[in-house]
């Protein structure tokens, strides 16, 4: 006999026991039961118990809404945390498993659906899948990026291109609409690949897995553009360069990744002519201190070192093809490879490195930024958990600064600012290298001009006298992201980490910023 219930962390059941199957005899076979959970918990267990003698094979579990139509939705709370965080743009599917995985076995009902196998080894249902994410964007006004599994057949790319982009005559049209969706999708922008990554080697080494990647990648680029050409469409594809390491000190070490970047951005025999715009990942910071003040400075030096890599792509193929940064979060490594501290990633300094990073997205005009991820809450998810889908400190930070999107930028300076210099050298940050205390945008709109003041000190405030020009303003608002303790995180508490709204009378100039914090003041005219 089979029982299958939901339980909680402690493997108690949190419904009713009466879900039970005989099993038949050394014969598989597919076996369906109703589930309702009495209560909401997370994590929440799917328990598989068999009461009988003997043993059960399982081959795989597939849960849908009981009633619905098969296809999976955004839950309420979570499209409402979505809108919260200001999103434009969603990647998908994204990651390491992007390389893995193959679109057929995401379209058509659930239950008919194959499965994909993800980074560490496990299969599963794509439940989620190309319709549902294209829908959603499309319901929400955001722009899909998506991940193309360069591994795979090319001609599954192109396919891809078709299903996607293709009249409803067209093969993959047609296959798209017997799934449900007659007209096609808007969609323009396609990652070749997630990172660099041994899985793109082919017949080379491991030293010169660049050289596989371009194979590949070009085979697969190729493919989709002629694709693309046939159906009278423009897409846009983005090679994969390494963002990460390609200022660290150590990098000519490993030929695998130092050879990457000149190999990939050859004009002649790399991706260039084949590609659009670039894109790479990029984490604070690869090391760790011991020293609080030291670990903070290092993490809180990734937007300056990402704006140096970023300054040797520009000077490899010019402003012609355009970076995205499609990953970045805090990466603390206590050792190496395998103690990495995801702490750090959910804690108050965590939204100070997103708030960084973002910044010198916007002020070296990338062509998207994409946090990683969402929310799964064991890693770098920026919603807490899987309940009330609250905002994590970089989530926080990250709709704070969605507030200028879509805003001209303005020219700001701040003078007498100083910088800090720190160690560097082991993660990927250059040795010694320094940068300013004090990061600044300034955004304007018809209505009203917008200030964002990172103070990157740990210990010391920052007063700054505001002067504008050609502004009348009748009123400011303020909201700050600061705190005293640089690990405070809101996994129990979401009071622990905030913004915190004031007002300012008209005409003040003068402006004191802790440390550690961030400040978005609008002056409203």
């Amino acid at each position: 006999m089979l029982s299958v219930f939901f339980a909680d962390d402690a493997f108690l059941a949190i419904e009713e026991l009466d879900n039970l199957a005989r099993v038949g005899s050394n014969n598989w076979a597919d076996y369906s039961f109703i589930l309702e959970p009495e209560k909401t918990v997370s994590p929440g267990l799917l328990r598989i118990c068999n009461i009988a003698p003997g043993s059960v094979d399982v081959d795989e579990v597939r849960l849908r809404q009981r009633g619905g139509d098969e296809r999976p939705i955004v839950s309420s709370i979570a499209d409402l945390r979505i809108r919260q965080l200001g999103v434009k743009s969603i990647r998908w599917p994204a990651g390491t498993d992007a390389d893995r995985f193959l679109w057929k076995e995401s379209i058509g009902i659930l239950s008919d659906r194959g499965e994909n196998i993800d980074t560490f080894g496990k299969y599963q249902t794509t439940s989620w899948g190309l319709h549902e994410f294209l829908d959603y964007c499309e319901q929400n006004d955001l722009v899909p990026l998506i991940t193309v599994n360069v591994t795979d057949d090319p001609e599954n790319s192109a396919d891809l291109v078709e299903y996607i982009l293709g009249s409803p005559y067209t093969p993959m049209g047609q296959l798209r609409e017997n799934n449900g969706r007659q007209l096609p999708w808007n969609v323009r922008h396609f990652e070749l690949g997630n990172e660099p990554t041994p899985l793109y080697q082919e017949e080379y080494d491991f030293d010169n897995t660049s050289l596989g990647y371009i194979k590949i990648a070009k085979a697969t680029a190729i493919a989709m553009s002629e694709r693309a050409e046939e159906l009278g469409v423009e897409i846009e594809l983005q090679g994969v360069v390494d963002a990460t390491f390609a200022a660290a000190d150590w990098i000519s070490a490993v030929p695998m990744l130092s050879s990457w970047n000149a190999n990939v951005l050859d004009h002649e025999t790399g991706l260039i002519p084949y590609i659009d715009s670039i894109k790479g990942n990029f984490y604070s910071a690869f090391t760790y201190e011991s020293e609080k003040k030291n670990l903070y400075d290092e993490v809180m030096a990734g937007g300056s070192t990402l704006a140096t890599i970023f300054g040797q792509f520009n000077d490899a193929i010019g402003p012609d093809h355009s970076f995205w940064l499609t990953e970045y979060s805090v990466f603390v490594q206590r050792s190496f490879p395998d103690d990495i501290d995801l702490s750090y990633a959910k804690d108050f300094q965590s939204g100070l490195a997103v708030a960084d990073l973002l910044m010198t997205a916007i002020k070296n005009n990338f062509g998207g930024a994409y946090l990683f991820n969402l929310s799964e809450e064991d890693t770098w998810g920026v919603l807490a958990n899987n309940t009330d889908f609250r905002l994590r400190p970089g989530g926080i930070v990250f709709s704070m600064l969605a507030q200028m999107a879509g805003e001209y930028i303005l020219p700001v300076s701040i003078e007498n600012n100083t910088k800090i210099k720190i160690k560097g050298g082991k993660g990927n940050n250059p040795g010694g290298m320094e940068y300013e205390i004090v990061s600044a945008i300034a955004t304007y709109t018809e209505h009203r001009a917008q200030l964002y003041i990172l103070n990157r000190s740990y210990n010391e405030d920052i007063e700054i006298e505001l002067s504008e020009t050609g502004f009348a303003t009748w009123s400011t608002e303020v909201y700050q992201y600061a705190s005293e303790n640089i690990s405070a995180n809101n996994e129990e508490n979401e009071d622990n980490v905030k913004i915190v709204q004031s007002s300012l009378l008209p005409g003040t100039k003068n402006f004191t910023f802790p440390p550690r914090s961030l400040t978005r003041i609008v002056l409203l005219h």
